[in-house]
């Protein structure tokens, strides 16, 4: 998985690996990000239907480990 993580290493990601996952719960709440680019774009593993949903901490975690590892592998930012 972490080839794939690759393509999506940035500066922008880095800074929004950064964020608390509360805060970009609210802000997928309140329209500003979906819920794809709440993972893409902050690590952010939100889990259930709209107007519930819920941060998944352990998936949010690990994907922001995967990602870390996609960032520091040769070829990564």
């Amino acid at each position: 998985m972490a080839a794939d993580l690759r393509d999506y290493w940035s500066d922008e990601l880095l800074a929004g690996l950064k964020r608390d996952p509360a805060d970009v719960l609210r802000d997928v709440q309140g329209g500003a990000l979906t819920a794809e680019e709440a993972k893409w774009h902050c690590g952010v593993v939100l889990t259930g239907e709209p107007g519930e949903l819920r941060v998944d901490a352990g998936a949010t975690e690990e994907l922001r480990a995967q990602i870390r590892v996609a960032g520091a592998a040769p070829g990564g930012a």
